[in-house]
């Protein structure tokens, strides 16, 4: 779920997104990821669909805490990263625009392969163009994903 900034006018909306990713360390995953909303205004308007749509490309890092070997199945985590985003609003041009997120969340293994992940994350983007006077634009993004491992995460280095 998207919760839109408030100076939008938009509706709450779905938001929906693949990723694909790697783990770097036991505790370090990276994604590149891809989402898109598309909200409507909260005014009546004659243009039933496609009033504000926004889709982000990116690189996220997540942080997890705690071991993955013989420990709790659930590990929390911080997230943060970069993107590009497009939108796209009724009666305003389009464009792209530079944006970060920063969250927190928990992922839950299900299997050795197969995990169950939630999110809270606040997104930031520039966009110059959708509403004269306004520079940029802060969402909140609750997510709930299948997390599907192709290969395990690399083995913690040996003890000194």
């Amino acid at each position: 779920m998207l919760v839109p900034d408030s100076s939008r006018g938009t509706q709450d909306t779905t938001l929906v997104g693949l990723g694909v990713g790697f783990w770097v360390t036991p505790n370090f995953a990276a994604d590149i990821e891809y989402s898109a909303a598309d909200a409507n205004y909260k005014t009546s308007s004659p243009y039933a669909t496609r009033q504000w749509e926004t889709q982000a490309l990116g690189v996220t890092g997540r942080y997890f805490f705690g071991g993955n070997e013989g420990q709790s199945s659930w590990r929390p985590y911080v997230a943060g990263g970069l993107d590009m985003y497009s939108h796209a609003a009724f009666a305003a041009p389009t464009g792209w625009g530079p944006g970060f997120l920063a969250g927190a969340g928990i992922q839950h293994a299900l299997s050795k392969h197969v995990a169950l992940r939630g999110e809270v994350d606040y997104r930031w983007t520039r966009d110059r163009v959708s509403i004269p006077g306004k520079t940029s634009f802060g969402d909140l993004a609750v997510t709930l994903g299948l997390v599907i491992s192709m290969a395990p995460p690399p083995p913690p280095p040996p003890p000194p």
